[in-house]
């Protein structure tokens, strides 16, 4: 148990500090609004959680075609958004902002 915790406290696993921010910043992505809808002023958008599950069940059911990994498949689509509940997609779509002026 004690070599369990330096080794976390070491950076060879992950700490139990960490995985609570991952996960709160997960909790947060079922009230953040899909950023690209509301840069288009869309009634009612989606959250980041939402769609992010959908995609996820989307991947479920491509992944029976032939030569597509279902584990590969379903993990990229269930994190493909996490990025939405930081401030970096501001950034990112600010940046496309000044691009297209």
């Amino acid at each position: 148990m004690a070599s369990e915790a330096s080794s976390s406290a070491n950076g060879d696993g992950v700490s139990a500090s960490s995985a609570i921010d991952f996960l709160t910043l997960c909790h947060r992505l079922k009230t953040t609004k899909r950023a690209g809808w509301v840069k288009r002023e869309v009634n009612n958008p989606e959250s980041v959680a939402d769609h992010m599950f959908r995609m996820g069940l989307m991947a479920l059911i491509a992944s029976d075609m032939t030569g597509v990994d279902r584990n590969k498949c379903v993990k990229m689509a269930i994190v493909h958004d996490i990025a939405e509940g930081t401030e970096f997609v501001h950034l990112f779509l600010e940046a496309q902002m000044l691009k297209t002026q």
